[in-house]
């Protein structure tokens, strides 16, 4: 049987990115301005996501 979300369940959405020089991530766009592992700035090659996320049951 599939589960059915409480009104106790929140979505909310992150952006993300993956540095195209290395594939690291992913990274937050708004913590990460360079890559970790590389050192790459965040630039227009590098692929941007938006990952939804729900908490609660």
């Amino acid at each position: 049987m599939p589960q059915t979300s409480s009104s106790s369940s929140k979505v909310y959405t992150e952006r993300k990115w993956y540095c195209h020089y290395c594939g690291d991530g992913p990274l937050s766009c708004k913590f990460d301005d360079y890559c970790p592992v590389c050192a790459h700035g965040r630039c227009d090659y590098c692929q941007r996501v938006k990952m939804t996320y729900t908490t609660g049951r």
